[in-house]
């Protein structure tokens, strides 16, 4: 066992396991609360979606724009069920530019660049377009609920973070934070410049600012 025990400790390159268990259990369970949230949101989500989809299900599902990826996610009555409440505003604009670019779309100008970028990305491996809009989004507000739920417990204490979680979720407007819009994506920096700052970390804050401003146009301030 002992012999084990220091192959595992060459590989990882630290002389103790127990110094990785000692790190990793207070992250761990400060994570754990965000993502329980996060699962109690995406049931919210889930039955918004249901409930939303049931008085749009004979709306065409490209009426809004022709930059829809039309495959076979899509074309079926589960895709167009789930998929044809997200495709609403903004959204429409972000999968055009992700999929066009700034050149070929007009009026594209008033988009910030970075949410199209990381709808890009998702896209090669996630189609059609708009799905992976939707789980770029997703990802985003799983590491919004857990880096704030840390930052308030850490500057309050764990009911207040427990609470302000809740509050989120039940914000009328929190399925904002799973649709293709740019908000869950611009939280995340703003958290993070949060916990930059109070670390004295100032630069590293501005970096995560001139993020957050390239997701949304408030970020600048």
């Amino acid at each position: 066992m002992e012999k084990i025990r220091a192959r595992i400790n060459h590989i990882l390159g630290v002389r103790n396991l127990k110094g990785i268990t000692k790190w990793l259990n207070p992250l761990l369970s400060a994570a754990l609360p965000g993502a329980k949230s996060y699962l109690a949101f995406l049931v919210f989500i889930t039955f918004l979606a249901v409930i939303t989809s049931i008085f749009l299900q004979n709306q065409p599902l490209i009426s809004e724009a022709p930059f829809f990826e039309a495959d076979s996610i899509s074309q079926t009555k589960i895709g167009r069920f789930f998929l044809l409440p997200w495709y609403r505003w903004d959204t429409v604009h972000y999968i055009a530019i992700a999929r066009l670019g700034y050149g070929e779309y007009p009026y594209s100008s008033a988009w910030p660049p970075l949410y199209p970028f990381v709808i890009k990305v998702f896209s090669v491996f996630i189609k059609p377009t708009l799905l992976a809009a939707l789980a770029g989004t997703g990802i985003a507000t799983l590491l919004f609920f857990v880096l704030f739920y840390i930052y308030v417990r850490k500057t309050r204490d764990e009911d207040t973070a427990k609470r302000t979680l809740l509050w989120v979720i039940a914000f009328p407007t929190s399925f904002f934070l799973f649709a293709g819009y740019t908000e869950s994506l611009f939280l995340v920096f703003a958290v993070a410049v949060l916990f930059a700052a109070r670390s004295g970390r100032y630069l590293l804050a501005g970096l995560f600012a001139a993020f957050a401003t390239l997701t949304r146009h408030p970020g600048v301030l």
